[in-house]
């Protein structure tokens, strides 16, 4: 099979050049040779290689940058461990993807868990990423397992109520429990998010 050669010019808008090139080389250090270098707020990526290779490293780039997917979808495709090493910490993918679903967007997951394609914009996912993240450091100590966790996080996110009044709601609700390890959830986490957003909905508050 013939080595192939493809240069790319990729504008620099939401990310400094410097900073993108490095998580771009990051990105594909392992598919083939290839030479980045910054110009006038551009990144110009020299990829060099077998044609697969040369095309893996492409959707990996264009999945970085969340670029829309192939399929008429109008998806972007975003790498959540981009957004770890950006925002400093690390958080459950199902959390987000639950939230940008009942926030009314399409949500797809492929075969790489790392990725998620959706049709909200950048600056959404990053801000709903920054919260999550924001509440999961004001989880009380008392609050155990994952999916305890989720729940409270995921519905602080959609109603902006306090984690301290959510698990008070949840508590009356049956939907979290005292055991002698602390307070834990009682109930499957995306169906206590349902049941409760609906009771909110009815009693039109907390």
């Amino acid at each position: 099979m013939p080595l192939s050669k493809k240069v790319y010019r990729i504008k620099c808008v939401d990310e400094p050049c410097e900073k993108l090139a490095e998580a771009i080389g990051d990105r594909i250090s392992l598919l083939g040779e290839y030479n980045i270098r910054i110009e006038n707020n551009y990144i110009i990526i020299e990829l060099y290689g077998y044609e697969s290779d040369i095309k893996k490293a492409w959707f990996k780039i264009k999945s970085l940058l969340g670029v829309p997917a192939k399929g008429g979808k109008g998806l972007a495709g975003y790498r959540l461990d981009y957004f770890f090493r950006e925002l400093g910490a690390t958080f459950s993918p199902r959390i987000l993807v639950e939230v940008l679903k009942r926030r009314g967007f399409v949500v797809e997951t492929g075969e790489d868990a790392s990725i998620i394609y959706t049709n909200a914009g950048r600056e959404i996912v990053v801000d709903i990423a920054r919260r999550i993240i924001e509440l999961s450091n004001n989880i009380p100590k008392d609050v155990k397992g994952s999916s305890t966790r989720y729940y409270l996080v995921t519905l602080g996110v959609l109603t902006g109520v306090s984690i301290q009044e959510l698990v008070d709601k949840a508590v009356e609700l049956g939907h979290i429990r005292r055991d002698r390890e602390g307070l834990r959830l009682a109930v499957e986490w995306v169906r206590g998010v349902e049941e409760f957003l609906k009771r909110l909905k009815l009693s039109n508050g907390i």
